[in-house]
């Protein structure tokens, strides 16, 4: 306990799954947390059963207007920020290969999914600045890594969140203040996104997509929220302070093969 005493943290998309297992653990380990969701309800409910370490506050993160207000929040009940999850992610049944994929459909996965991710990054490393350091550490996915031909726009979305990780991480280290940036690659992780859509996106029979692909996996298991958040903890935590610029799979070993 206490790895992150001391730290303010921004984290985007924390009402379920992965963002809310992430919340919980950085405020069970000393930080003080900001996150934000599209959904009130999953936000509210994650915020009342935290206390007064943990803030939620609804937000688009497709609205670039949104994130100084967030930061203002932030800054005006726990102070200056030093660590930020961009963990916001989306994809649908709607997402399709190159020749049937939509312009609606283009433009949404890749506002959500990456966009999201330069608006944070532009508005909080002069916060981080003013901090003396930080850490920015984004989720992107094994999905970024590895061909995605059913999905193109989300692929897309996510190498282009592994792509700026590495430029963010290149200016971050200029200067007195460091700031550090690193992506966490997932593989299946048991959330309703994860299972939901990986299960259906194929066809046939969504469980049975989700046994062959688990399957394939050498430890021979989704992950869970968990398995990502302890990722988070190590790259926002002073232990990680000489890591930046790299990306972490976890994904049971998918990407190994």
């Amino acid at each position: 306990m206490g790895r992150l005493d001391g730290k303010v943290a921004i984290l985007s998309g924390g009402g379920r799954g992965i963002g809310r297992a992430t919340v919980e653990m950085m405020v069970a380990e000393g930080a003080k947390v900001t996150f934000t969701d599209i959904n009130v309800e999953n936000g509210q409910a994650v915020a009342d059963s935290l206390g007064d370490n943990a803030m939620f506050i609804e937000q688009d993160v497709t609205d670039s207007a949104s994130w100084p207000k967030v930061v203002a929040a932030t800054k005006e009940r726990f102070g200056l920020i030093n660590v930020l999850v961009n963990n916001v992610g989306w994809v649908t049944l709607d997402d399709a290969d190159i020749e049937h994929e939509s312009d609606e459909g283009w433009r949404n996965i890749i506002a959500i999914n990456m966009d999201s991710v330069f608006y944070a990054c532009r508005t909080i490393v002069p916060e981080m600045r003013e901090a003396g350091g930080g850490s920015i550490v984004n989720i992107s996915s094994m999905a970024g890594k590895l061909g995605t031909p059913s999905m193109v726009a989300y692929g897309a979305a996510k190498a282009g969140v592994w792509e700026m990780t590495k430029s963010v991480a290149l200016h971050g280290g200029r200067g007195e203040a460091k700031i550090r940036c690193n992506s966490i690659h997932p593989g299946l992780i048991q959330t309703p996104l994860g299972l939901g859509v990986l299960g259906t996106h194929k066809g046939g029979d969504p469980s049975e997509t989700v046994a062959r692909w688990v399957k394939g996996t050498p430890m021979g298991r989704p992950g869970e929220p968990e398995d990502i958040a302890y990722a988070v903890i190590f790259l926002a935590s002073d232990e990680s302070s000489y890591i930046t610029g790299v990306d972490i799979p976890v994904d049971g070993g998918r990407q190994a093969g």
